[in-house]
């Protein structure tokens, strides 16, 4: 098992090679890594940890599917992020949809939209 922190460290190899792209979009709007982890035993699962302005998410492959946790509930059903993608272009597609949505602020839908 893998674990390393932001900074000049970067992000296991494996998951570079999986979400490398999809970690580049996020920092492109503010996120960064705060921690992730590969674990080669358990079927390659992996999270890794962003945060933006206090706020954090999760993202995570586990048994091959792909989910995020972390932003409010009703935040994540309704950018259609509730749910466990099987596609990671799919899974991507809808992710970097919410994250470059100019109606969610910094760690959810702002209070006046």
């Amino acid at each position: 098992m893998t674990a390393m922190l932001s900074g000049n460290e970067g992000i296991p190899i494996e998951v570079e090679a999986e979400v490398g792209e999809l970690i580049a979009e996020l920092y492109s709007v503010g996120w960064k890594v705060s921690t992730s982890r590969y674990d080669a035993k358990s079927f390659g699962n992996w999270y890794v940890d962003l945060c933006r302005a206090g706020h954090t998410m999760r993202l995570v492959k586990d048994r091959s599917q792909y989910m995020i946790a972390g932003p409010p509930t009703r935040e994540i059903k309704a950018a259609g992020l509730w749910k466990a993608f099987d596609d990671f272009q799919e899974f991507r597609h809808v992710l970097i949809k919410w994250a470059n949505d100019p109606d969610v602020s910094i760690g959810g839908i702002n209070s006046a939209g």
